[in-house]
């Protein structure tokens, strides 16, 4: 929503370094025994989640969100759950009815079928499905910390992310007469509140890979563009399709099930 109103480079730019702040303070009360191993886990994990979230603005400026979206909200949550049973994890029965049906809801309700249909040039698809890898990427990286490392590979990961946003905006803006992303934000409060629930949501993100497996963990979290919806009704009183509406109930029906499977 701030990113409406602002530059969203620019909201991202005051949000990570307010998220690397307040991890750095977690970082000093919650235990652990990070290594080199870990740190660079995190570091890797930052940087591809920085190129994601850079794809995916490109991708959403170039094309359709009707495409765009989908695309990269199911290979978030397909790439992750593959990796996660490749590497041996076993999800038990219902817990595999809840991947197939959050994998359709995921795609649901990242729907957008208000809008004029444009045509999808093949650089924007491209970009699109980076976008939606390099998410996935993201969190396996992070699934790979070892266990017990503490908070200081998540301060490492918002770090390198933090850096190469900037790097992004310093190579946006040269040469060019426009304005600063800094004057374009409307409010710096927003962003700064996104950055202290980006803690919350990543150091939850952190621990259940920690502590539970990368397949189901992914599904769950790549359900949040259902919240993301229900938000927009919520909040913004925007009018969702019909297609939507059912992809909220798959999703709440799809944590279930992974719930019971577990």
């Amino acid at each position: 929503m701030a990113s409406r109103r602002s530059s969203a480079l620019g909201v991202v730019a005051v949000a990570y370094p307010t998220s690397v702040i307040g991890m750095a303070l977690l970082a000093l009360v919650v235990p652990g025994d990070s290594t080199y191993a870990g740190l660079a886990w995190g570091a890797a994990s930052g940087a591809v989640m920085a190129f994601a979230i850079w794809w995916f603005y490109l991708a959403l400026a170039a094309g359709p969100i009707s495409v765009v979206s989908p695309v990269t909200a199911v290979l978030v949550a397909a790439i992750p759950v593959v990796v996660g049973v490749a590497q041996g994890e076993q999800p038990q029965g219902w817990a595999w009815a809840g991947i197939a049906l959050g994998l359709a809801a995921v795609v649901m309700v990242s729907c957008d079928l208000t809008g004029k249909q444009r045509r999808v040039q093949p650089a924007t698809l491209v970009l699109a499905i980076a976008a939606g890898t390099a998410f996935a990427l993201s969190f396996v990286l992070t699934a790979e910390i070892p266990t017990g490392s503490g908070m200081l590979p998540l301060v490492a990961a918002r770090a390198t992310a933090t850096l190469v946003v900037f790097t992004f905006l310093v190579t946006q803006h040269r040469g060019r007469q426009a304005v600063p992303w800094s004057q374009r934000l409307r409010s710096w409060a927003v962003p700064v509140l996104i950055g202290l629930v980006d803690v919350v949501a990543n150091v939850a993100m952190y621990f259940t890979f920690q502590f539970g497996d990368l397949a189901l963990g992914s599904l769950v979290i790549a359900l949040y563009s259902a919240f993301t919806v229900a938000l927009a009704v919520l909040v913004l009183r925007e009018h969702i399709h019909r297609i939507q509406i059912w992809g909220l109930l798959a999703a709440v029906c799809s944590v279930l099930l992974v719930h019971a499977g577990a």
